[in-house]
């Protein structure tokens, strides 16, 4: 068996976007616009850990809900300093008052 210098806490950026269907460049295009906190590093590759898959997965739910990447830049902290849940919090509270819905989940 092959031994693996990755862990099992990280990822490729190819199996990240694989994960939610999307292009590795659409990764670099959020990690630039400042979306997506940019990855560590090894051997000159991306590294995506948790908290970039709960990101990515707060900004593919934001756009479903009809915001657009820089309302969704404007409306979370800067990527390196975001909390999931305080971030997605804010989106939701900033899209129901923009849309008159309630942030409550749908029964």
């Amino acid at each position: 068996m092959k031994s693996s210098s990755r862990t099992a806490a990280t990822m490729t950026i190819g199996e990240l976007s694989a994960r939610f269907d999307l292009a590795p460049h659409v990764l670099r295009h959020w990690e630039a616009m400042g979306l997506l906190a940019p990855a560590a590093r090894v051997n000159g590759r991306r590294r995506y850990a948790q908290e970039h898959l709960t990101r990515v997965a707060m900004i593919v739910g934001g756009k479903s809900g009809g915001l657009s990447l820089e309302q969704l830049r404007d409306l979370s902290p800067p990527a390196p300093q975001t909390t999931a849940g305080s971030s997605w919090s804010a989106i939701t509270r900033s899209w129901s008052s923009a849309s008159g819905r309630s942030s409550s989940p749908r029964r």
